[in-house]
């Protein structure tokens, strides 16, 4: 059977979050897949399925644009107030856009449910993969045709101010980065990582649900953050100082040894991350020939009672 190569639909894209867009590394992958029940009888089995939600989940890894506007949309979550809406008051669209001008899909409302990892090193880009949620939109029916999006055959690609459609290479930043640890003496000194720092967002939202509509919201309910990396320059007694498990009782708050780390690429053009009340959960030691005496450590932080910002991002010394 003959087949025209015009006609085999294929080609990347950018995605659109309100005013800003966003180049991906790799594919781009939108995942809607209803969410169903079955009917079932004790003669026939299983006899049919019908739906019972339907969400969309936009998935890719940014191709690490260290801008401010892209920073405000990919980490919202700074300052997260547990109970709180993850869609807010009124609706953010996000577009799937063909370079092409093929097959544009447009979310009526979504959000960003999985916060990028940070990978900062020299050796790579900064980001990892992103997930942005999208439900039916504000105060609308189920029923209601475009409440969940719409759909362009084709929409004419056309560049906008804040555009990444010919993004700047130089936004796209590695750089070598140090730290520094608010803590006993010899952490406030520059730290120095075998591979850079990695640092993971764990957000945790729970969805609410209308019985006629589906997931008309999410609260946020929590957020681990997470920073692994393998220093070169702390002695082992550093380590244990900060893990701080000598001497102390069981069941002891071990938020007495949090501290401040400052990661930096060091000059007010480089990123900068601030990671807030971090404890030192791990510190393995190796005894090796070849080997560092210290592997991987971790630190993490969880949302304290209150408020208070856990971290921030953007540029600076």
């Amino acid at each position: 059977m003959a087949i025209s190569r015009s006609s085999i639909i294929r080609g990347p894209a950018i995605v659109r979050m309100g005013s800003q867009s966003f180049y991906s590394k790799d594919d781009i992958t939108v995942d809607i897949t209803p969410e169903t029940f079955d009917i079932v009888s004790s003669t026939g089995g299983k006899l049919s399925e019908r739906t019972s939600d339907v969400v969309a989940r936009i998935t890719f890894t940014p191709v690490g644009a260290w801008t401010a506007n892209q920073l405000t949309v990919l980490y919202p979550y700074t300052n997260p107030t547990i109970g709180g809406s993850v869609f807010g008051s009124s609706d953010t669209s996000v577009q799937v856009w063909p370079i092409d001008g093929t097959e544009r899909f447009t979310f009526a409302c979504g959000a960003i449910t999985k916060m990028p990892s940070l990978i900062m090193t020299p050796a790579e880009t900064l980001m990892g993969e992103v997930e942005i949620t999208c439900i039916i939109a504000n105060n609308q029916e189920r029923s209601t045709a475009g409440s969940l999006y719409t759909y362009s055959a084709t929409a004419a690609f056309t560049a906008a101010p804040n555009d990444e459609r010919n993004f700047a290479l130089s936004d796209v930043l590695t750089v070598p980065y140090t730290a520094t640890f608010s803590g006993p003496a010899g952490w406030t000194s520059q730290i120095e990582s075998t591979g850079g720092f990695s640092i993971d967002f764990d957000l945790q939202t729970t969805p609410i649900m209308a019985a006629n509509i589906g997931t008309v919201d999410h609260i946020i309910s929590g957020l681990d953050i997470t920073c692994t990396f393998q220093p070169l320059n702390f002695t082992a007694k550093q380590l244990m100082d900060r893990l701080a498990v000598d001497g102390n009782a069981l069941g002891k708050d071990i938020s007495s040894a949090a501290g401040n780390l400052t990661i930096t690429g060091g000059s007010a053009s480089t990123p900068k991350v601030v990671l807030n009340n971090l404890r030192l959960r791990s510190a393995p030691m190796l005894y090796s020939l070849e080997n560092l005496r210290s592997d991987d450590i971790e630190f993490f932080s969880t949302r304290p009672t209150g408020a208070g910002t856990m971290f921030t991002v953007g540029f600076g010394p």
